[in-house]
């Protein structure tokens, strides 16, 4: 098939470049959004793992619909052309309700896996196939292509965080739905009469029908998940018919449900994700109404070690710890809570929980627990952190691939220097968490130069010793600032008369903490004691779940993930097999240059990704501000590298990709320390910073891609869908294998294995331009 040009198609008019351009970006900042809202869908029903894994098939749906293309062509089925682009188009509209209708109506639970993964890559497949060709039909115009590509990208990142929380999950889905539809009639203007060609009234159709399901769909339920047996939210709606949900929001990190039903003192639960919940607990506003009771709860036993404490309450959900606080007598009261929507709830309840959250003495701040403590300057008698997640989470491994910041020795230590001296740091979770939280508090002393033998008399730790029979049994982590005295031990010992102590200083402590804080046993050997991998766990390589050795990569996630890379070479073998114009003409040096390009590109991404986590803190800025930041600046590079000469282009990839290298290097050594330093400046600097520090590699990211797409398209009739796939196929193992790495050795290392991939893009630029020489 000969190229066709934007000025000239035969016997049909051109589509006008404005008009090309933006329907690339439809399709593009659909695909994104589809991708998050996918994430999103997944957590409510299944596990926060399988969402991770649901983006790498749609990454794999992205590339498969390249490589499906270059067969069809190869083998002289279809041709691309401007009505079968508006036609891939049409179909990727009409394939993404129907997917929705169809994951809907699975049961949501693992078993159901693979169906739910197929019907995953569809969507994607088709939005893949209809950029493959814009790429193929256009290849002169590859720069501004490709910039319009990561610029809906990027607008896809920033709307999306806008849209889930006006809309919710499954509306958001349908309102995506519209936008290659929107694309379908930009493409179909290359017929001389577009409002006549089915195309264009098929497409027209998609967008109300659409419109009017989003109308209807919250009051009628028409396309709304129902059900999620894997998920705490309805078993226990099952268990107990007087639970009902009032309440439901979502936002581009959770849904938010919230239930009532329950039994006194407990006016409604809050869910996150339909799993991790938090209880509201009914208060008339009066601290001598709830004293008495709330005083024999477990978890007042930290506060009871203090006098009207000065407490600092790091995810405070439905309020409990914020009450536990007011009855010890706090008078000073900060809670911060990541999720203002938990708050709103609350705060609806009104003198039903006794205002708690507008309470005189309490200062409620939403905010990220580890970004805000490390700008605070204010020290505290207590800092507490209970029940962030679920234990059917935890048990699962549902929260393995979910970084936390919360819960690294760096963390401890931020918490440890705003204690008062006498200050306690409280952790209650589940009784697995111990070993770990002991071996956090044991390096982050030592770092103090306290040996574990001095730490054993700064730490307390306590066993609920009456679990509840559909939970494990819960725990309190005490790790005080100056150790515990003899008074404080028993007072400890006293009160926990009804609870199993596994260690108070001076007084008692069990196997293997005994040996480790009497300096019997090295950490080392600590760690070995047990099952799981219990070692510090760093902010370079933030997984606090990751617990099984020796990697900490779960062995049946490690088999689930390699499900898409495994298909992928399948794919890509027959791809090969099929293309004996590629094999012959391009050589390795292609082949390798765009697998580089799709390795680095998703290693620098995620990394810098992480990195940057920590710095902003809110997912909202997270996702808004860092993929629109590398996304936007990409797109501006790509749109720059169109300008380049044909003949100078093999020695600037060469220069391209050995900038990325260098500054990429740079990045993954200097931001560790860079970071911490920047973390107490204001919300707006530090948006400021993120998009200065960016640019420059975004800017250069941008460029590697489209330049190789040129050189193909002026080499190959019908390499450029191959290469679009295989780029995409390879961002699925680059997704894959970054996370693994980043788990495994942190994500400083896969930085450098970004900067590698690059490294080898530009060898490969030496080698393309003495082969075109």
């Amino acid at each position: 098939m000969s190229n066709t040009s934007v000025s000239e198609i035969k016997n049909e008019r051109a589509i006008s470049l404005p008009l090309l351009l933006l329907g690339v970006f439809l399709v593009s900042a659909s695909g994104l959004m589809l991708e998050v809202t996918l994430t999103r869908i997944f957590s409510a029903t299944i596990w926060y793992h399988f969402a991770f894994i649901a983006i790498s098939v749609a990454l794999f749906g992205w590339g498969l619909g390249g490589f499906f293309l270059h067969i069809l062509k190869v083998k002289k089925i279809v041709k691309s052309t401007p009505g079968s682009l508006a036609t891939a188009s049409l179909l990727f509209s009409l394939s993404i309700p129907i997917f929705l209708w169809i994951i809907i109506r699975l049961p949501a639970t693992p078993n159901y896996l693979g169906l739910y993964f197929i019907t995953s890559v569809i969507p994607f497949f088709l939005a893949g196939i209809a950029l493959a060709q814009a790429f193929d039909i256009y290849r002169e115009l590859t720069g501004k292509l490709y910039f319009a590509d990561l610029i809906g990208a990027s607008f896809g990142a920033l709307g999306i965080t806008l849209i889930l929380g006006v809309l919710g999950g499954e509306s958001t889905v349908l309102f995506i739905a519209a936008l290659p539809g929107v694309a379908t009639l930009l493409f179909s203007t290359h017929h001389l009469n577009f409002w006549k060609t089915k195309t264009f009234y098929l497409g027209l159709s998609a967008i109300l029908a659409v419109a009017l399901l989003i109308a209807f769909n919250s009051e009628f339920q028409i396309l709304t998940i129902k059900d999620a047996p894997a998920k705490g939210l309805y078993q226990h709606m099952e268990a107990n018919p007087k639970l009902h949900i009032v309440f439901t929001r979502w936002n581009s990190y959770s849904r938010i449900d919230g239930v009532e039903g329950l039994a006194p003192p407990h006016i409604a639960r809050i869910y996150i994700d339909s799993d991790a919940w938090t209880n509201v607990v009914g208060w008339d506003g009066r601290t001598e109404s709830i004293s008495e009771e709330a005083k024999e709860w477990f978890r007042y036993i930290p506060f009871h070690l203090e006098k009207d404490p000065k407490a600092l309450i790091i995810g405070p959900g439905g309020g409990v710890d914020v009450l536990l606080s007011l009855v010890a007598g706090s008078k000073n009261v900060t809670a911060v809570e990541l999720n203002p929507i938990i708050a709103d709830f609350v705060r609806q309840y009104g003198e039903k929980v006794g205002n708690i959250y507008n309470n005189h003495n309490v200062n409620l701040i939403i905010d990220e627990g580890r970004n805000f403590i490390s700008r605070s300057s204010e020290r505290y008698d207590i800092i507490s952190l209970s029940f962030v997640d679920s234990w059917a989470s935890v048990s699962s491994g549902g929260l393995a691939l979910s970084e936390n910041f919360l819960y690294t020795t760096e963390a401890f230590r931020e918490y440890f220097e705003h204690l008062t001296d006498r200050g306690i740091l409280v952790f209650i979770r589940w009784q697995v968490d111990i070993p770990r939280l002991v071996s956090n508090a044991t390096s982050m002393m030592h770092g103090y130069g306290i040996p574990p033998e001095k730490t054993g008399n700064h730490i307390a730790i306590l066993l609920e010793d009456r679990p509840k029979e559909d939970k494990p049994t819960q725990m309190i982590f005490m790790l005080k600032k100056t150790p515990f005295t003899r008074e404080e031990s028993l007072k400890i010992k006293n009160r926990s008369s009804a609870y199993n102590p596994i260690h108070i200083p001076n007084i008692t402590s069990s196997s293997p903490y005994k040996e480790l804080f009497s300096g019997k046993i090295s950490p080392t050997e600590f760690y070995s004691h047990f099952d799981e991998k219990v070692d510090p766990v760093r902010d370079d390589s933030p997984f606090y779940f990751a617990n099984e050795k020796p990697y900490g990569i779960p062995g049946y996630l490690v088999k689930l993930l390699f499900i898409p890379i495994l298909a992928a070479i399948l794919f890509f073998a027959l791809s090969t097999f099929y293309s004996n114009e590629i094999k012959k003409t391009s050589g390795i040096a292609f082949l390798f240059y765009f697998v580089a390009l799709g390795l680095g590109f998703m290693y620098v991404e995620i990394s810098i990704l992480q990195k940057f986590i920590l710095l902003l803190g809110h997912p909202i800025f997270t996702l808004s501000v860092i993929l629109f930041s590398l996304l936007v600046s990409g797109g501006i590079g790509s749109f720059l590298s169109g300008r380049f000469k044909e003949e100078s282009i093999p020695r600037r990839i060469f220069v391209v990709c050995l900038l990325i290298f260098l500054i990429s290097i740079i990045y993954a050594l200097a931001l560790p320390r860079l970071i911490p330093a920047l973390l107490p400046f204001s919300i707006e600097t530090r948006i400021a910073i993120t998009l200065i520090l960016l640019f420059p590699l975004g800017l250069l990211m941008g460029m590697p891609f489209p330049l190789g797409i040129r050189v193909v398209g002026n080499l190959l009739k019908t390499g450029v869908p191959f290469y679009w796939g295989l780029n995409g196929i390879m961002s699925v193992f680059g997704s894959v294998t970054a996370v693994i790495i980043g788990v495994g050795f942190g994500f400083t290392f896969t930085t450098l294995a970004g900067s590698a991939s690059y490294l080898l893009a530009a060898i490969c630029g030496i080698l393309i331009s003495k082969k075109l020489t």
